[in-house]
């Protein structure tokens, strides 16, 4: 007997994604939330659960406001299960802000939340006399240096 595929669809203000399998890959998701107008996917990210299924973080890219929450379409002739879906950050209280760093008494100049690699380096050089290395990594909702 053949498994039975689960489909969903998910909507964001208003407008609703293709049918997407419960197994979908976080490109899949990716692509198919980024079809939609008005809607900027900076990334998505999936992993599974044991006996939960499948999960996936969906982060969209800065906007000035707080953005409507996805809401999920599941077809329930198709088997047993439901899919939820649950807001993790509020856009409205996105990250922002400027930060400094400091060693032995020295610190360096105010750098904003989002900068670069190279502006931290060159930031520390200024108080620093090692040598310094810095690289930026994405850390899912949490980005850092």
């Amino acid at each position: 007997m053949a498994a039975i595929p689960v489909i969903c669809s998910l909507t964001h203000d208003g407008e609703t994604t293709g049918s997407l399998s419960l197994n979908a890959s976080a490109e899949a998701i990716e692509a198919e939330l980024s079809a939609l107008p008005n809607v900027v996917v900076e990334s998505v990210s999936a992993k599974t659960q044991q006996h939960h299924g499948p999960s996936w973080l969906v982060t969209f890219a800065e906007a000035e406001e707080n953005l409507p929450t996805l809401s999920s379409e599941f077809d329930f002739t198709t088997g047993n299960g439901r899919v939820t879906v649950d807001e993790i950050v509020d856009g409205e209280h996105a990250i922002g802000g400027i930060f400094a760093l400091s060693f032995r008494g020295r610190a360096t100049v105010a750098l904003a939340h989002d900068a670069s690699a190279d502006e931290v380096y060159d930031a520390l050089l200024e108080i620093l006399v090692l040598n310094v290395e810095v690289t930026h990594s994405d850390l899912g909702d949490k980005r850092g240096f």
